[in-house]
């Protein structure tokens, strides 16, 4: 028998979403409208409310591990799947668009924007760098090297081979901290004024280096930890 009640509730969401998008949706909202697609005839509210109020956020909720989705009462195999592809569609779609290219970066949001999509899912430290011409305008975004939950190892020649290969002018360099926290260590920072150095030897500035994590970032020129152009005081890395 089908429960007439349930189904209209789904109806009218559905219909809200029609009508409005996800625009006044809330997280909970949106999965439950999701789950609609893999579990037919169960309470998907209940279910999207556990979900919220096991990781916090939709976002947190769509980067959860596979395994630990499935931990949750009321996913299965299929919903679990469901909910990582939504994920990995997204990064798909914002890297393949392009949207980036060619778009003046002379800001830390600007910047961040282009890089987020790439770090999306990642369980371990990614380092990317994207190259700007003299103009600021990005000409290319490229993947680095890939470590650990917590640490990556870098080989700063290969940086500023392709920096040169793309006659970049500013390179912008991004990795990821897997355990949320924005706080560089001696290692990212050493690196960094490494990088700097090698770069400005050759003639290209290192426009800055963002940590970026699910929730924020944080820039570490703004920091201190690159200097000021034309600038070769040292820098304390500790």
């Amino acid at each position: 028998m089908r429960n007439t009640l349930h189904d209209g509730h789904r109806e009218r969401l559905r219909r809200r979403f029609e009508k409005e998008g996800l625009e006044n949706f809330e997280d909970h909202n949106v999965l439950e409208l999701l789950l609609f697609y893999t579990i037919p005839r169960r309470d998907t509210n209940e279910i999207a409310h556990r979900l919220i109020n096991t990781y916090g956020t939709l976002a947190r909720v769509i980067d959860a591990p596979l395994g630990d989705l499935q931990k949750i009462e009321g996913i299965g195999k299929n919903s679990a799947i469901y909910l990582k592809l939504i994920s990995e569609t997204v990064r798909r779609y914002l890297l393949s668009s392009g949207t980036w290219y060619g778009k003046v970066v002379n800001d830390d949001i600007t910047a961040v924007e282009i890089f987020r999509p790439y770090f999306l899912n990642c369980r371990n430290e990614v380092l990317y760098m994207l190259c700007l011409n003299w103009k600021e305008q990005a000409i290319a975004c490229l993947f680095v090297a890939e470590g650990s939950n917590n640490a990556v190892i870098i080989d700063v020649r290969n940086i500023v081979e392709r920096a040169l290969y793309h006659n970049a002018a500013y390179v912008i360099l991004a990795h990821n901290h897997c355990e949320g926290t924005e706080e560089s260590s001696v290692e990212d920072n050493i690196l960094t004024r490494e990088v700097w150095k090698t770069l400005k030897d050759v003639g290209i500035v290192l426009r800055d280096h963002f940590i970026i994590t699910p929730d924020s970032y944080k820039s570490m020129k703004k920091a201190g930890h690159i200097p000021k152009d034309n600038d070769d005081s040292p820098i304390d890395d500790k």
